[in-house]
């Protein structure tokens, strides 16, 4: 299968205050992160809030610059682009933010919204484009006079949804898409980027805290703790036969536990066909109380 996005040896740091504001720490967000995303696929990067998910979907959009490593589109060196060729990049790649009450700018109508990610200049044909994609997100083109404080989150969402496939491109990361939606809209949403990925050929990058969902909607997933890829496979091979103890943990949060930081660092090791898992690592599990 063709690769098209692939993450190589990413460390990213970020320098905080301490509480007081009086000394500065260094913060390792991530550590030495590597997988690569098959063409068409649906990949899930689980973990926990604070474990570098956020970081990792800024760095690949380039958003962010890492400190270290290098990032591969189409077999081409993201880090090595010109700024003509970083323009083609960002419109081959979109994100779907968590916060539909956020991601929209109170001041503009959903018309102008989505317009800002159409490259068409005639005004006629980018409000047919509007239109069209306004159809494909399952909304009437009524809407497209409307402003944010009108729509509901589940229309929210649907909206930035259409802002992200404007520009057409062949990689979206949806960065916990349906957090902030009610149970009864979450399917909605993720059954019209079902759609959407049949319609369109899209390739996702998928992420999220919620292990079930990503079984649901994911072919393979990586899962992050702390900055570090400590297991990666399908779904099946993850949700079937877990590895690692964190991995254990997302998938039976009612365990109760004591984990033990072991600072050795190892690689990941690959334990059958696209099943890698980090041995020695974090967390060292003591004690698991069921």
């Amino acid at each position: 299968m063709k690769k098209i996005l692939e993450i190589k040896n990413i460390k990213k740091s970020f320098i905080v205050k301490d509480r007081f504001g009086l000394k500065e720490i260094k913060t390792e967000a991530l550590k030495d992160v590597s997988f690569h995303v098959y063409q068409g696929e649906n990949f899930g990067i689980v973990g926990e809030s604070g474990s570098g998910k956020t970081t990792l979907a800024k760095i690949i959009l380039y958003l962010v610059k890492p400190d270290k490593g290098k990032i591969f589109f189409n077999d081409e060196e993201v880090t090595g682009f010109s700024q003509k060729k970083m323009l083609e990049y960002r419109k081959s790649t979109s994100i779907i933010f968590q916060n539909p009450y956020k991601s929209l700018n109170p001041r503009f109508t959903v018309e102008k919204t989505i317009s800002e990610s159409i490259s068409e200049k005639n005004k006629t044909i980018r409000n047919k484009i509007v239109e069209k994609l306004l159809e494909q997100v399952g909304l009437d083109t009524s809407y497209q006079h409307r402003f944010p404080h009108q729509l509901s989150g589940g229309e929210r969402q649907r909206i930035a949804i259409a802002r992200a496939i404007a520009p057409q491109p062949s990689l979206i990361i949806a960065d916990e898409p349906t957090a902030n939606l009610d149970a009864s809209i979450q399917g909605q949403i993720i059954n019209l980027l079902m759609d959407i990925k049949t319609e369109l050929g899209i390739t996702y990058i998928f992420i999220s805290h919620d292990m079930k969902l990503i079984n649901y909607f994911c072919d393979r997933v990586a899962i992050l703790y702390k900055g570090e890829i400590v297991e990666i496979g399908t779904c099946e091979q993850i949700v079937n036969t877990p590895s690692h103890p964190y991995t254990k943990i997302l998938l039976n949060p009612d365990i109760k536990i004591d984990i033990k930081e072991n600072i050795n660092e190892s690689e990941l090791i690959e334990i059958e066909p696209e099943h890698f898992v980090r041995k020695n690592s974090l967390p060292e599990i003591e004690n698991i109380i069921k």
